[in-house]
Parts: C-alpha cells; sequence; structure tokens
C-alpha cells in the first residue's frame, strides 16, 4: 500500500469519524443513490471509467486511521481499485427484479464502511435487459456530499462515452490533502471571530416547533401525499435552484 500524504480530517469528517462509531449503525452516512441506464453497457469500459475517477480525484482514495492516534488521520493512497460489482436479473421476471433490486439496496445499505480497509465508494451493477441496467451507487458521505456527487457521475458518464467513442482521456489527479493542510493554516482566531460577528444578535439556541405525543396522537394516522408538479413549474424550479446555488 503506498501513501501519498497524510493530514488532518476536516472537522465535519472528524465529526462523521466520531458519530459513526459511537451510534455502531451501518446506516449512517451510508449514502445511496440509484441510476437506471439505457443502452448495451461494456463492463469492461465502465469499469475503466471507475477507475479514471478515482485515479482524478484522491478524496476517493483516502482512507480514515482513528485507532492507535491521538487525532485521526486523513491517509490519501496512490492507489485504490474500486471493483464493481456485476448482477445479472436478465433471467427474472419485472415482479422478481423489483424484489431482488430492493433486497441489493438494502443489503448494501446496511453493509458497514470500514475506514481503513476499504474503500468509501461502491458500485454495483444489476442488468435487467439486454439495453437496460440499474447502477446502485453506494458511498460514505465522509467523502461526498450532493454537489460532488453530481459533479462525479457526470465526469464517468462523460468518461464512459469519451472512452466507447476512442477519444484520449485527460487525468486531472487533484490533491485532496492540499485543501485539507490548507484549512490547518488557517488561523483558528480569525474563523471565530469572523463568525462571531456574523451570528451576532441572533438567539442562542433555536427552538424547533415541537408537539407533545398527546397533542400528536397515534403516529399511524400519518400519511404520504403525492402531487404532480407541471412542467412549467418543475423548470421554474429547476431554474431556481441554478440560479441559487441549491443542490436540493
Amino acid at each position: 500500500m503506498s501513501i501519498t500524504a497524510v493530514a488532518l480530517p476536516t472537522p465535519v469528517q472528524e465529526g462523521m469519524i466520531y458519530q459513526s462509531l459511537v451510534a455502531n449503525d451501518p446506516r449512517l452516512y451510508n449514502e445511496q443513490l440509484t441510476l437506471i441506464l439505457h443502452g448495451t453497457l461494456d463492463s469492461a469500459l465502465f469499469q475503466q471509467s471507475v477507475d479514471l475517477l478515482v485515479l482524478n480525484h484522491s478524496v476517493l482514495r483516502s482512507s480514515y486511521v482513528h485507532e492507535g492516534v491521538t487525532r485521526s488521520q486523513a491517509v490519501i493512497l496512490r492507489e485504490r481499485g474500486i471493483g464493481v460489482q456485476w448482477i445479472d436479473l436478465t433471467g427474472l421476471d419485472a415482479g422478481e427484479q423489483e424484489t431482488r433490486l430492493l433486497s441489493i439496496r438494502d443489503e448494501l445499505q446496511c453493509r458497514p464502511f470500514d475506514f481503513v480497509k476499504e474503500p468509501l465508494l461502491r458500485f454495483t451493477v444489476c442488468s435487467v435487459a439486454p439495453d437496460e441496467s440499474v447502477v446502485v451507487l453506494g458511498f460514505h458521505h465522509i467523502i461526498l456530499d450532493g454537489w460532488s456527487l453530481s459533479i462525479l457521475l457526470k465526469e464517468l458518464l462523460d468518461t464512459y462515452s469519451r472512452l466507447a467513442r476512442g477519444e484520449k482521456q485527460v487525468t486531472i489527479n487533484d490533491d485532496f490533502s492540499i485543501y485539507l493542510n490548507r484549512l490547518q493554516e488557517l488561523p483558528e482566531a480569525g474563523a471565530r471571530a469572523f463568525w462571531q460577528e456574523h451570528l451576532s444578535g441572533l438567539p442562542v439556541q433555536g427552538d424547533l416547533p415541537v408537539r407533545s405525543r398527546a397533542q400528536v396522537g397515534d403516529r399511524r394516522d400519518i400519511q404520504e401525499v403525492a402531487k404532480s408538479l407541471t412542467p412549467e413549474l418543475t423548470r421554474a424550479i429547476a431554474l431556481f435552484k441554478q440560479n441559487h446555488l441549491l443542490s436540493r
């Protein structure tokens, strides 16, 4: 195992490590996204696309050591293989496929991540038809958030398309440790003064509107309501999100 850098994690990452260890719940910060891809998926090209993604972004090659140290350490590896798991469901009917897919997603959601011994990113590709695949992407929130996830997915699919066309790939190979070390160089006193100034005048504790159990009553009366939006309203919401840099 070749190491390129060791640095202190971000404060948010340190918090995630602590909460994950204390909660002892494999689902905590175990994020999951399901994609449906149409067209014949070349397994070799898809694996190569994943390899290039990991090569380009060192945070995907990061491990987090928390035992035998006074503070957790982020360790950036020179290489980290992320093997794509392939599952063939083409022999099942539609109902059986849906049941199997739910089972696969649940199993992955409950499979714990090891901060040190394994990648914190997983790809599982389920073939449901010769020209349709369901990709289950699992990752620990310590390496990705909503913003970076959308960027990486676009890069992954663009890379696959370029490989399929036989085009040359451009490697980025960013260095996550530079960002981590930069954070450590920032003066803590200055950051504290900045937030004290900008948060001055706000209430110390924000109370959430909470009703007592007697007021809520039987929670079984809670219902899920689905509403359909018009295409015009959907486009307006998407434009609003884009203009205001919202990820949700």
